[in-house]
């Protein structure tokens, strides 16, 4: 009885142990695409894909070509599109040269070490069409043009809800879902609208990967609620600490300096201004070089969230709702107010005092004196 049970018991383990199956994504040592875009099934194989692993492989892209794509970079690719594939194994050729058909050769390997950043027309989207499947140029054009204008329609969608400035802004496709029966023609005149999204509660959430839904009409086809994975970053104004800073440490003008750098998920807490943390205590270290986050200063704001302040520019005055706690100096979103109710998009402002801003042009300008 008790080898019975034995036998049981490993012949369970031994099924429950055996071999998952994979999806196989193999990659070539060269690859030649017709479109400015590269998306992975140009230049790939699927092997074992089920329909529904083909259609999510379909949205992803790996951007503009020429270029020297490595593996990793692949795997990166796949997993930030947010694809729910139960295993992906990229198999091959260590990295693969991409050239454009009769464009130059590529410069630059892309190594995985973040995602490729582009502005609003420098991503697309890759078709897939089947296991095994040879490549499809139309497709693959056709999915860059849907990436592209989607990614311009999110990028004003963010500046309008944001204040941003839209030449800080870059957007990046990361995968669009539009199955091969639902692609536009490539001489179909195309426009996104009605971009709308359920996972930002404030401009902070804006940057990273961000699920949108919009409206495509190509031609004269209308294709309501399409979904896309987008990454948003923002190029804007960052306090370093110029020196280590010690927990407890009250912060000195000479401590700090200020860089432009390319902002994305969780850098949304950033100062881009010293005037507020001059005096201010740590209550965290923070290493040389390292943005100063708000979470790592015991910060006494001028102007809180929610509150109703004065915006004045000469002797015009607005009274506005800051949509953000501010230190004196920081830039916050704020609405304008109308019949005592804020209204309107966002814009940037300066807070310049305890419950007083100016407007973002007005600080613009006091900049450009200063530097």
């Amino acid at each position: 009885m008790r080898r019975f049970l034995l036998f049981l018991v490993v012949s369970f383990a031994a099924a429950a142990g055996g071999p998952a199956r994979a999806v196989e994504v193999r990659l070539p040592d060269q690859a030649e695409v017709s479109g400015d875009y590269i998306g992975l099934a140009e230049i790939a194989q699927f092997m074992g894909a089920t329909t529904r692993e083909a259609t999510a492989l379909e949205g992803v892209f790996l951007g503009p070509a020429p270029r020297v794509i490595n593996r990793g970079y692949v795997v990166l690719r796949i997993e930030s599109a947010g694809l729910a594939l139960a295993d992906v194994r990229v198999t091959g050729a260590s990295s693969t040269v991409v050239t454009k058909r009769g464009g130059a050769a590529p410069a630059v390997e892309l190594v995985p070490v973040g995602l490729a950043r582009s502005s609003a027309d420098g991503g697309a989207v890759s078709p897939v069409g089947g296991p095994a499947a040879p490549p499809r140029a139309d497709q693959s054009a056709a999915r860059s043009r849907v990436a592209v204008a989607a990614a311009a329609a999110v990028r004003e969608h963010v500046v309008a809800r944001t204040g941003w400035r839209l030449d800080d802004v870059v957007v990046e496709a990361a995968s669009v879902a539009l199955a091969n029966d639902r692609l536009p023609a490539l001489d179909a005149a195309l426009k996104v609208t009605g971009v709308r999204t359920r996972a930002v509660k404030d401009e902070r959430d804006y940057l990273g990967q961000v699920s949108f839904s919009f409206d495509l009409v190509a031609g004269e086809t209308a294709m309501p609620g399409v979904v896309g994975t987008f990454r948003v970053q923002r190029w804007a104004e960052t306090v370093t600490a110029r020196r280590a800073i010690a927990t407890g440490a009250v912060i000195r003008a000479d401590d700090l300096s200020v860089e432009r750098r390319l902002l994305t998920r969780g850098d949304g807490d950033t100062f881009e201004s010293p005037s507020g943390l001059v005096g201010q205590q740590a209550a965290m270290a923070v290493a040389a070089g390292e943005p100063v986050s708000r979470r790592a200063v015991r910060l006494t704001p001028a102007v809180k969230n929610g509150e109703s302040i004065l915006v004045a520019t000469g002797a015009a005055r607005r009274r506005a709702q800051a949509l953000r706690d501010g230190l004196l100096g920081d830039y916050i979103p704020a609405r304008y107010e109308v019949a005592g109710r804020p209204a309107g998009a966002p814009v940037l402002v300066r807070v310049t005092g305890r419950g007083t801003a100016t407007p973002d042009a007005v600080a613009g300008e006091d900049r450009k004196q200063t530097e």
